[in-house]
């Protein structure tokens, strides 16, 4: 009983939230931060913080 009231209500519900969104599929090309620099690129090497 509980899956027939819960499927319609579920397909209303999600046309109500994505009426309009977009969706991003990204691969990582660095990941590097304020003391993890190994990947940081060359020329922002030169002004850590230390």
């Amino acid at each position: 009983m509980f899956a027939k009231l819960y499927r319609p209500g579920i397909h209303i519900l999600s046309g109500l939230l994505f009426v309009n969104y977009r969706l991003r599929v990204a691969s990582v090309v660095r990941d590097y931060g304020l003391n993890e620099r190994e990947q940081a690129p060359e020329g922002s090497k030169s002004h850590e913080v230390e």
